[in-house]
């Protein structure tokens, strides 16, 4: 039994459990819990199929686009904020359009939110329905304060927005270059292509880009599985990393899951200090061309390891007599460390999702809070209300501050630790299974081997006596002569698995020091967020503390 058995995304629906699913408010829609399903997916990819939009649709989301192909939730906000429509239409138009946690959206939900915009716009009625109805004549969305929004979604742009303008960590903040464990190792950026390959079959391609060879390739998944099948049967006796699973048309959130798990698998291989060198794995982060092609211009041998390595007095004098018996104590606690990574990443991801869905419920509280403002106060000579509004407005922007300081928290920090708690769980896995093949490994047939030797030399050494028949003497001399031989070459191949498990043993040690750096960069990125949003509370406090209040002395006719 798992120590957490509920998945995260599988949380009970008891409704006074902090994971209730029920609505939060009808007049805003049914905003379910941020753990919870979403069924509007579906509903907005199909919504404009066949639609011809404006050019300008195409304009915009080129601009404020992703190298990924998405639209950021900042950028998206940067949008709506240019249309000039009010904090409440706003909030409604993306009460109907965006689902809780989604951090990132593709061209067919915003070009669905382009059209609301516009409906809204034209004082048409803003819904789903209103674009089926219209489909044939959809207005074109004005937005004239629209300037560079997609400098903000630029990762290699600092902001200057005070909202996050936080003192924050590049996209690699917990890769193992941060962490200063790994720094002379090659680091592999694995990222989604935009354009799919195939020409009736469609398939993800992925692009590679190696720092260390200065390289960018395009692979697919059955390039990274046939990887993993060369270096199996070259390197039995090594560390091998796993491959996420294959599945057909998968949606975005797999896809995403995937593509993170294909990048702990090349990182695994490049980081190694003998994968990294093979041949197969210079030419699958260099070679141009795709791995198809390679595969048909060159013949690509699957010979062991062994066959080209000479077992010096070197190698056989750097196994220790106890390697045995540490194996036995490692083998022991293997199943237990898998378990313990497990329910870490499930933790983890727990904590990411609660802040996230924090950070979005901060972030819908102030739009609330800035269209409750745009109500006018009923007695035209109030003094208060304007005050009041204003103060609310200033509120509402400290908690989107507040909200962007969560969030940033959140992807560069708790995702970050999950990814590489992911990282660390697949070491133990390709350990233990290292240790699973080394029964297989070992020959065992060397006793009888030797058993064969002694008794047709035996045999031989009496044909001699009795002047036997030379050619059987001859025959028997040869056997024994490639017996020898193999007797040789088999316990030659068992002192270098036994090499070889000594040194993945070490580099496996080696490994467990980068959750020491990941925590430490982890409790130096909780300090530094919380430092920044303590600042946050404190800039807001002379505001609300400034507000008018209730006077109990007031007389009301």
């Amino acid at each position: 039994k798992t120590f957490f058995p509920i998945e995260a995304g599988n949380a009970p629906s008891n409704p006074t459990s902090f994971f209730a699913t029920a609505p939060i408010e009808a007049t805003f829609n049914e905003l379910s819990n941020p753990w919870g399903p979403h069924s509007n997916g579906l509903i907005l990819d199909n919504l404009l199929v066949g639609v011809s939009l404006a050019p300008m649709y195409s304009d915009v989301f080129n601009m404020v686009k992703t190298k990924e192909g998405y639209v950021t939730i900042d950028a998206l906000h940067r949008v709506l904020g240019a249309s000039g429509l009010t904090a409440g239409m706003i909030e409604k138009i993306l009460a109907i359009t965006l689902p809780y946690g989604e951090s990132n959206i593709d061209r067919k939900a915003f070009d669905v939110i382009l059209v609301l915009v516009a409906l809204a716009q034209k004082n048409m009625e803003v819904s789903l329905e209103s674009i089926v109805s219209h489909k044939q004549d959809l207005p074109i969305p004005l937005l004239p304060r629209l300037s560079n929004p997609a400098g903000a979604t630029d990762s290699n742009v600092e902001p200057t927005d005070k909202i996050t303008s936080i003192s924050r960590p590049s996209p690699a903040s917990h890769s193992s270059e941060a962490l200063h464990l790994l720094d002379d190792k090659d680091l592999i950026s694995v990222q989604i292509s935009l354009q799919k390959g195939g020409v009736i079959f469609k398939h993800v391609n992925y692009i590679l880009e190696s720092k260390q060879h200065l390289s960018s390739v395009t692979r697919r998944y059955k390039d990274f599985w046939w990887l993993l099948e060369i270096l199996t049967k070259r390197y039995p006796s090594r560390m091998l990393p796993t491959l996420p699973p294959k599945k057909i048309g998968g949606d975005k959130t797999f896809l995403e899951r995937r593509r993170k798990g294909l990048s702990r698998f090349i990182n695994f291989i490049a980081r190694h200090p003998v994968l990294k060198n093979d041949n197969i794995t210079v030419a699958f982060l260099t070679e141009p061309t795709s791995m198809e092609a390679y595969r048909k211009l060159n013949t690509v041998d699957v010979e062991e390891e062994f066959s080209k390595i000479e077992v010096t007095d070197q190698i056989k004098a750097a196994v220790p007599h106890d390697l045995e018996e540490k194996l036995r104590k490692l083998r022991e606690r293997l199943d237990a460390s898998v378990e313990y990574y497990t329910n870490q990443c499930l933790l983890m991801e727990r904590i990411a999702k609660r802040q996230e869905g924090s950070s979005e419920d901060m972030e819908h509280y102030s739009r609330i809070l800035v269209a409750l403002g745009e109500s006018p106060c009923h007695d035209s000579g109030c003094l208060e209300c304007p005050q009041i509004i204003s103060g609310l407005n200033t509120v509402a922007d400290s908690f989107i501050r507040v909200s962007a300081i969560m969030k940033e928290a959140v992807d560069s920090s708790v995702s970050g630790v999950v990814d590489h708690l992911r990282r660390q769980k697949e070491i133990v896995l390709a350990f233990k299974e290292l240790l699973d093949r080394k029964e297989k490994l070992i020959s065992s047939g060397t006793e009888t081997l030797a058993s064969r030797i002694k008794a047709n030399q035996g045999k031989i050494d009496q044909l001699r006596g009795s002047n036997g028949p030379t050619k059987e003497i001859q025959r028997l001399t040869e056997v024994v002569s490639q017996d020898r031989k193999e007797l040789h070459d088999a316990k030659e191949r068992d002192i270098f698995i036994q090499y070889c498990l000594w040194r993945e043993l070490q580099f496996y040690h080696q490994n467990t020091t980068f959750v020491t750096k990941l925590y430490q960069q982890y409790v130096t990125d909780q300090i530094r967020f919380t430092t920044v949003l303590n600042q946050a509370w404190k800039d807001l406090s002379p505001t609300v503390w400034s507000l008018p209040e209730y006077n109990t002395n007031t007389i009301y006719p």
